[in-house]
């Protein structure tokens, strides 16, 4: 198998240089021999050239020893043997011509058929070439993403978290590393339910499940304590051409707000019941005086007093 890994060192060079070595020697291999059955073409004309040669000795030897009888020499035992020797040249001639340009033609052919894979195996490499160049660009942009990502959310007062459509940590900043106490290699790849409690786990896995159902679904906020510490836990699904392509996870630390809210809570409470005992005693010291306060619940506030009628 060929792979991208190896392919960035050499993708200035030509000529097969970023196919994988096994891809690469088949090409190579296909241009050699395409060469070298050229060559042995051509050394296959010479050889027909040479056993044509060979023909013309074998009709001159027919020829010089008289193997045709005429009127004048009639034929002779010797002069039979002659040419049963010089038909068996020629026969022999004719043979290893036969083979021979079968031969030189199966040459041609198969180095045709070597020089179009050759032709085809560049451009295999022309379009592999052009593949691993968009991939390393890709790449260089996904680079260039993450690490703008990356110090984005490195500055953040607030836990972050990415996960993929496969719901696998990708992305996790150092407030939340130090919140949690961990390393960044031990949540890089890990499933996001992990960074929950056990008990809570499930109950993340299927919000997960229904952003995955529910294309578009909106953030699932909770807030809960963790030891002394209160947060709330914000987790926004991500979708990507109206498919679910991971979450988002914020976990903001809201001790102190939630302090405060408690506070102003207790605040209101206490005023509340102030305002209450100052009522009753404005009732009371109007009854004392004769004066007739109206419903004190609606207008507890009016300073307007009705003197009793006796």
């Amino acid at each position: 198998m060929w792979s991208f890994a190896a392919w960035p060192p050499a993708l200035h060079r030509r000529d097969f240089a970023l196919v994988d070595p096994p891809l690469r020697g088949i090409a190579m291999g296909a241009r050699q021999h395409a060469g070298g059955y050229l060559r042995g073409a051509r050394i296959s004309v010479a050889m027909v050239a040479g056993i044509g040669l060979v023909m013309a000795i074998a009709l001159f030897i027919l020829a010089s020893h008289h193997c045709v009888a005429d009127e004048r020499h009639p034929p002779s035992s010797l002069h039979g043997g002659q040419a049963w020797e010089a038909w068996g040249i020629l026969l022999s001639a004719l043979a290893l011509t036969g083979i021979l340009t079968f031969y030189f033609l199966s040459s041609i052919e198969y180095a045709r058929r070597m020089a179009a894979l050759a032709a085809r195996l560049r451009e295999v490499n022309q379009a592999l070439e052009c593949e691993a160049a968009a991939r390393r660009r890709t790449a260089e942009a996904m680079a260039r993403e993450s690490a703008r990502l990356s110090a984005m959310i490195a500055g953040m007062e607030e836990g972050v978290v990415f996960a993929d459509a496969e719901d696998r940590i990708v992305e996790v900043n150092d407030y939340f590393l130090r919140l949690m106490g961990r390393e960044r290699s031990d949540l890089i790849g890990q499933p996001v339910c992990d960074i929950h409690p056990a008990s809570a786990r499930s109950r993340v896995q299927q919000v997960l499940d229904g952003f995955r159902v529910r294309t578009g679904a909106g953030p699932h906020v909770v807030q809960r304590r963790m030891g002394e510490r209160e947060f709330m836990l914000r987790v926004q699904p991500i979708y990507r051409d109206g498919a679910y392509d991971g979450v988002l996870l914020n976990l903001v630390d809201v001790t102190e707000l939630a302090a405060a809210c408690r506070t102003a809570e207790s605040a209101s409470d206490r005023l509340l019941a102030t305002n209450a005992e100052l009522q009753e005693q404005v009732a009371a010291y109007a009854a004392a005086a004769g004066y007739v306060l109206p419903n004190s619940s609606t207008h507890a506030s009016s300073p307007t007093a009705t003197p009793a009628h006796t």
